[in-house]
């Protein structure tokens, strides 16, 4: 199957393990539409967010009595039973029994925490421990409400598995017993991959629109989707069982921190579309009280600062300590030690950095660390502090950090400007003067310590001091930044894409919502539901129940079709035999799942097929399911083609009707036309959108055509009010190939169909001025081929009726291949009460065949006069033998490549 391309490129990993701690809830194209399903039904029904805050109340109540009452490892494994509604329509959205299945395995592997990527949950935060087993399971229903024998998916073929949503939500079973889910191949809002209604929104008159809805290949982690897709309905389960996005009751993740999920153990979020882990959004602290003031340190408190360590909320500060240095500060209230590395210019103190001898001595520093505290991250974005030397202290100092494990300099600056320090290359600091005053300006920036969990510390190396009792003091030495409280960004009700939990409380809230009657939820699991619903453990086999299916049902003799195997109700490990039979067709028999048939003669023909396995088997008839047209057109189209629908006949046996939802809502003949008595109409009214309904012409005779055009006329009314809403689609096409592919004609849409604009009543036209003209050219590539017209209708979701009448095909013939011309041919007398004689000339020899037709275009009798030579001819028409009435008949005369129609008039 062609797999759906809407996945962000991620990179291959080596392990399943690792695999599974890029799976994302929703892709970055398709998400959650629960908020924006939601919203909807509050503008139509206000009433629901007063029942809905009256719920979580409720809900909340009963939370905290089964908190102070719970025992632990005491919770009852809830049981759910699932029925899978597949809306298709034949193409890769009809999914396989085995990827449903796959995608009820990892439901249950999430809801019951065993899921491996777990151990993948952010360090330094306390999701590790507050990661839930739900103590939820889901299987699929074996008894459906009528006591039948299921596999828990039900099949259903309709148009409205395309812009799906609530209309989409066919054959709703019981959801007092099961949990609905429906897929289908696309959803009506854009860049939404499904959604699911609390429970409170659906609690009584919208009962039918409770359930989940889902898009085909975000179901399951194989076939049509994958594993990036394969938790969605994980999250909108959670929705269906009461949880909100952890961000609150919008769809605006990343976006703000205001919202409540109604959830005590998820921090505040503002949502994630990334699987950022320890990025703080919700609840950041700026480093305020950030500065060593050094004001306890003495001549006699050694080398760790004794002074009180900043405080700040989110990160602790160590003692500042130095090393490999003199065992005291030689000064008070500054670290200001002694025993640098030696290597000062002694010749000229101010300038001359060049001549500085001295090397950094990575055993001699003055050293601070700072950890994130529990649940936080932390940000540091630059350091700063005041310098101070003696007469013959150091002339270089530079700052280096864990990061790098020490290995490099980081980059320096002084900031705010001071003359008496400058950086030299390498990022070093260096005294310019000899001065012995304090000195500010030193300043690091800190590119890579960004959102961090593990602890980060800071040397500060000083050298080349003029002799061993020079001093290095620092003070004022002050950390800027942030800290903030990590989010539960691995939640399953977030977006982001390593999602692998929920927490207890959303434990406690989804448990809560099954034990409460809202939208009957508390039945599901009941052991008399699971017993009812054939859930109880007690597994069983089902006999198949055939089905089939063809994409081109009709077809010329000589072609091939396929056919598709649509099997219901049989278990993906059960062995399935399959028996075909198709009368007219070539083999008669078959035992393969999608046979091929080649069809030789013309004709209306049934097919049957019998499945079994070990529990039994069921058998499809369909009569008539295919019409196998003749080689030959019916029509020859070098004379015209006119249809007005005034034929009963001909319309029932030669225009085929194909209502693929087999809903009733298709192409029927209407008593009301153009000038005459019928038409044919589209029932728009009424119907649901994106259906889609055909009409197909019998097949023409394009022998000698250098040109073919189209024309017919249309009367279509909306019932809406703006452009935007007038989606319905009329699209005319053309096939040379008996239909095994299309060309398209015309598109019409919009105003350029609804000429007769808005009306909200049931259409009917009641007069000539409210049929519009449609014209199209067809290319006659072959003027040997045969040609069929299809006319297409999509209905939109305001539709009114649409009728078509007065079908016209018109060509020009090649003048220079007839065998006869017009003025050759003439019939006398004319009208005629017995007899007609029949006279005409032919230029060369040919072929002649000539027919007698009736005013609707009728045969009445076809008459092959074999080769004939050139020159003249005769034939006598009797009007007793040839049966005919009192009326107007056309003769239509054709020899070799050339076609002549003339008028017959039979009186009394």
């Amino acid at each position: 199957m062609h797999m759906k391309k809407i996945y962000m490129r991620y990179i291959l990993l080596n392990s399943i393990f690792l695999l599974s701690l890029l799976t994302p809830v929703f892709s970055q194209e398709n998400r959650c539409g629960t908020t924006e399903a939601s919203e909807e039904l509050y503008r139509d029904h206000p009433e629901l967010l007063q029942k809905q805050a009256e719920y979580n109340a409720i809900l909340q109540q009963k939370i905290a009595e089964k908190q102070s009452q719970r025992s632990p490892n005491t919770d009852q494994v809830y049981i759910i039973p699932v029925v899978f509604h597949v809306i298709h329509t034949n193409g890769n959205e009809n999914i396989s029994d085995e990827q449903i299945q796959d995608q009820i395995n990892i439901l249950n592997r999430d809801y019951r925490k065993l899921n491996a990527d777990l151990s993948g949950i952010a360090k330094n935060t306390p999701f590790d421990t507050i990661a839930a087993d739900i103590k939820i399971e889901f299987r699929l229903a074996q008894i459906d409400p009528k006591g039948n024998c299921t596999n828990g998916i039900d099949r259903i073929y309709s148009q409205l598995s395309n812009n799906g949503g609530n209309q989409s939500k066919l054959n709703q079973w019981p959801r007092d017993k099961y949990l609905n889910i429906w897929t289908v191949r696309s959803i009506g809002a854009a860049g939404v991959a499904g959604f699911a209604y609390f429970p409170s929104d659906v609690s009584t008159y919208l009962a039918p629109y409770d359930g989940i809805i889902l898009l085909s290949d975000y179901i399951g982690s194989i076939g049509t989707s994958s594993v990036y897709n394969s938790r969605a309905l994980t999250h909108e389960v959670g929705h269906y069982l009461g949880l909100y996005h952890p961000w609150g009751g919008t769809n605006s993740p990343e976006v703000d921190c205001s919202g409540d999920d109604q959830v005590a153990d998820t921090p505040p979020t503002r949502g994630h579309l990334s699987c950022d882990l320890y990025t703080p959004f919700c609840t950041v602290y700026n480093l305020l009280n950030s500065s060593y003031k050094f004001s306890s340190v003495t001549a006699s408190s050694g080398t760790t600062d004794p002074s009180a360590v900043p405080v700040n909320t989110g990160a602790t500060f160590s003692a500042a300590k130095a090393v490999g240095v003199s065992a005291n500060s030689k000064e008070n209230a500054s670290f200001a030690f002694t025993n640098w590395g030696i290597g000062g210019d002694t010749i000229n103190h101010d300038t001359a950095y060049a001549a500085l001898s001295g090397a950094i001595n990575t055993g001699k520093y003055y050293e601070v660390t700072i950890t994130p505290t529990y649940k936080h991250s932390l940000t540091i974005t630059k350091m700063s502090f005041s310098f101070k030397r003696d007469s013959t202290g150091v002339r270089t100092y530079a700052v280096r950090s864990s990061l790098d494990g020490f290995a490099s300099n980081l980059a320096a600056s002084v900031s705010p400007a001071n003359k008496a320090i400058k950086v030299q290359p390498g990022n070093i600091f260096f005294s310019f003067y000899d001065t012995t005053a304090i000195q500010n300006g030193s300043t690091i920036t800190i590119a890579n310590y960004k959102n961090q969990i593990t602890p980060v510390t800071f040397r500060i190396y000083g050298w080349n001091a003029e002799d061993a009792t020079g001093t290095f003091g620092i003070d004022s030495l002050t950390f800027f930044g942030s800290s903030g409280v990590i989010e539960n960004t691995q939640n399953y009700m977030d977006y982001s894409y390593c999602s692998v939990m929920f927490t207890k409380g959303q434990k406690d809230r989804m448990r809560a919502t099954l034990e409460n009657a809202m939208a009957s939820r508390n039945n599901l699991w009941t052991t008399n539901n699971l017993i009812a619903t054939g859930t109880n453990g007690n597994g069983q086999l089902c006999a198949p129940v055939s089905d089939f299916y063809t994409y081109n049902p009709l077809l010329c003799a000589g072609q091939s079709i396929t056919y598709y195997s649509n099997v219901l109700n049989s278990m993906p490990s059960a062995s399935l035999t399959y028996q075909w039979e198709f009368s007219g067709g070539n083999p008669s028999t078959s035992t393969l799942a999608n046979p091929s048939v080649n069809y030789p003669k013309a004709g209306y023909f049934d097919v049957k097929l019998t499945v079994s396995n070990s529990a039994g088997s069921t058998t499809t008839s369909k009569i008539w399911y295919v019409y196998v047209r003749d080689n030959g057109g019916d029509f020859l189209l070098s004379q015209g083609f006119n249809e007005g629908f005034e034929d009963l006949d001909r319309y029932n046996f030669q225009w085929h009707k194909r209502d693929l939802d087999d809903n009733g809502y298709g192409w029927q003949r209407a008593d009301v036309g153009f000038g005459s008595a019928h038409s044919v109409r589209m029932n728009g009214y009424g119907n649901f959108q994106t259906d889609v309904d055909q009409l197909i012409s019998p097949p023409f005779n394009m022998y000698s055509l250098l040109d073919l055009k189209l024309s017919f006329r249309c009367a279509a009314a909306t019932k809406a009010t703006i452009v935007t809403e007038m989606n319905d689609l009329l699209n005319v096409s053309y096939s040379v190939n008996c239909g095994s592919t299309w060309s398209n004609a015309l598109n019409l849409s919009g105003a350029a169909l609804f000429k007769n604009g808005y009306h909200p009543e049931y259409f009917v036209p009641n007069s000539d001025a409210q049929w519009a003209l449609y014209e199209a050219n067809i290319p006659v590539q072959n003027p040997n081929n045969k040609i069929i017209f299809k006319f297409e209708y999509k209905t939109g979701s305001k539709s009114n009726n649409i009728y078509i009448d007065n079908i016209n095909l018109s060509g020009a013939v090649g003048i220079n291949e007839l065998v006869m011309q017009e003025n050759n041919v003439s019939i006398y007398p004319n009208p005629a009460s017995e007899f007609a004689t029949l006279t005409y000339r032919l230029n060369q020899r040919g072929n002649v065949t000539i027919e007698l037709c009736d005013i609707l275009g009728k045969q009445i009798a076809k008459m092959d006069q074999g080769t004939q030579t050139e020159g003249d001819h005769t034939l006598i028409l009797s009007k007793n033998e040839l049966k005919l009435n009192t009326g107007v008949y056309f003769v239509r005369f054709m020899a070799g490549k050339s076609s002549i129609t003339s008028k017959l008039i039979i009186t009394d």
